[in-house]
């Protein structure tokens, strides 16, 4: 949990994480928010600090605790911004929560994700997840070499930053034989992942939101490629269905730099214009 209490009368961001993140997957945009504002970014159930937190693990789930989460620090209303699978989360959230919400703000995610809807889900879930499903299994000798691994990540070589450090060295833990894995319960990646692809309330919340609502996307996707983890199509048909959101491409950003890189610094102003 990232907690940092608001200046008495100023606004409150509630920060949602992505599949296979934590809260401090959002250091570099809280760094560039007014200190004034508060900041609240859990740990969702089953990854960083909550990672042995048991089931359910299903969003639904998870966005009932994000209200708890409002109630404990006694915020009535917050600005929302989900990234990946925190974009469907908020979604979710803002969809049938809208008046604890004010605003808000989506990053690569909360859209139709295009696939076979008559395709295995494991299938699915591996063709689209399967890389960084993989890297819950590994094992590492050290919290360096767990980095190391991560600086090859193609979305990430060549764009590496003393804050990456930190940001990813919050994942790991030594465990048995001293070797270093992911705080992370497989079980709530894979039911996350079934949600994003499968679940028809998850789908459509984005459909629903009657708050205003930015979206941000990257132009490149997971691996770097261009195309966006959110296609062209996907934004098309989300925004005729609902004149609630309102979209900003990011050039020359992928699915991590979109959070992780420069592109924090958009995202950070996305959030204050909506507080």
């Amino acid at each position: 949990m990232w907690h940092r209490p608001a200046i008495p009368g100023k606004p409150t961001v509630l920060l949602i994480h992505g599949l296979t993140g934590t809260s401090r997957w959002w250091s570099p945009v809280i760094a560039r928010l007014p200190e004034e504002v508060g900041v609240i970014a859990p740990d969702l159930r089953g990854r960083g600090g909550s990672w042995e937190t048991p089931g359910p693990f299903e969003l639904s789930a998870m966005a009932t605790d994000l209200s708890h989460c409002l109630n404990h620090f006694e915020i009535p209303t917050a600005t929302i911004a989900g990234y990946s699978m925190g974009a469907w989360l908020a979604a979710i959230f803002g969809s049938t929560r809208h008046r604890r919400v004010k605003a808000l703000v989506l990053v690569d995610g909360g859209l139709r994700i295009q696939h076979d809807p008559d395709e295995d889900p494991d299938t699915a879930i591996n063709d689209i997840f399967g890389t960084s499903l993989d890297r819950l299994t590994l094992t590492f000798e050290s919290e360096d070499a767990y980095l190391e691994h991560w600086k090859t990540h193609p979305a990430l070589a060549g764009r590496w930053s003393a804050q990456l450090d930190r940001v990813f060295g919050y994942d790991v833990e030594p465990g048995r034989g001293g070797k270093y894995a992911v705080r992370a319960n497989h079980q709530a990646i894979l039911a996350g992942a079934r949600d994003i692809l499968f679940d028809d309330e998850t789908l459509k919340a984005v459909n629903e939101l009657i708050v205003p609502t930015r979206i941000l996307t990257a132009d490149h996707d997971m691996i770097d490629e261009r195309g966006g983890f959110m296609s062209d199509s996907a934004m098309a048909e989300a925004k005729s269905r609902n004149p609630n959101l309102s979209f900003e491409r990011l050039r020359d950003h992928n699915h991590f730099t979109v959070l992780l890189g420069s592109g924090a610094s958009s995202v950070a102003s996305a959030i204050v214009r909506a507080l």
